[in-house]
């Protein structure tokens, strides 16, 4: 289960990913693992992290030279030597040793996963006719946008995130081992939903800074969800961004900090 997780962009100019044929690279790592529950019925939280930053092969950053010898011998590139030598200097550029401290990181991506036990049929068609908890937002939106995710936008998500989990493709492995009435709809779609309709909202030059989020409820396939945007009473460059599901109820609660690009002097 995709609990949540947060987003932290480089606000530096020079430090964005870009769409220019640049290499990038992405240094994943697990932060911390959890058990919860009692015997029988734990769960296992598991905390990641994801590094993504711009991979120069021109990046002046030097390794061992002995190391990278030793690389270029075993023939570890997965592109070519040049390219394989240039993610390790990446890597070495982007590990910082505080969390809080986004380096030359483009961005930083947090995720925290919840593994569960397997449901036995009793127990999944039990969880698939139980009520859903409603949990109603306290405030207005500013900004909504309406949309009914299809079973073929499910599919096609799955298809471009190389995700084949039944859980968003077979309705009948949801109703009859995981508990769901229907398809769910994928964490990171749900995100994208949300960036999407915040930008829409943002000023010409306004970017977001940091997205923190959790998921609350379940989102279905061929269901109406509302993507809802607030923007802070107190704060003009925070909003309140969440979704709401088919029964008007929180399913996703986000948190947005946003502003312009930092500009650095030549």
């Amino acid at each position: 289960m995709w609990a949540g997780g947060s987003l932290v962009f480089n606000t530096t100019s020079g430090e964005q990913l870009r769409l220019d044929n640049m290499r990038a690279a992405c240094i994943e790592r697990i932060v911390d693992v959890s058990v919860r529950g009692r015997e029988g019925d734990e769960k296992v939280f598991v905390n990641i992290e994801r590094r993504v930053g711009l991979a120069d092969t021109g990046d002046e950053h030097q390794i061992d030279p002995d190391a990278e010898s030793s690389a270029i011998a075993s023939g570890k590139g997965s592109v070519s030597d040049r390219n394989y030598m240039a993610d390790q200097r990446l890597l070495q550029r982007h590990r910082v040793d505080n969390n809080d401290n986004i380096g030359q990181a483009s961005l930083v991506e947090t995720r925290n996963i919840v593994f569960m036990r397997e449901k036995d049929t009793a127990t999944a068609k039990e969880d698939c006719a139980r009520l859903p908890k409603i949990l109603r937002p306290t405030r207005k939106p500013d900004f909504d946008v309406r949309i009914t995710p299809t079973q073929s936008l499910l599919f096609r998500f799955s298809a471009l995130t190389f995700n084949a989990h039944a859980i968003h493709l077979d309705p009948q492995y949801c109703r009859e081992f995981e508990g769901y009435r229907n398809l769910l709809l994928h964490g990171p779609l749900s995100l994208v939903l949300m960036f999407s309709v915040l930008r829409s909202q943002l000023q010409p030059g306004e970017i977001i800074k940091r997205f923190n989020y959790r998921n609350l409820a379940p989102l279905y396939a061929n269901e109406e969800l509302r993507v809802c945007v607030g923007k802070d009473a107190d704060k003009s460059n925070k909003y309140e961004v969440w979704i709401e599901g088919k029964e008007g109820g929180y399913a996703v609660k986000g948190s947005a900090v946003v502003g312009p690009l930092d500009t650095v002097d030549s």
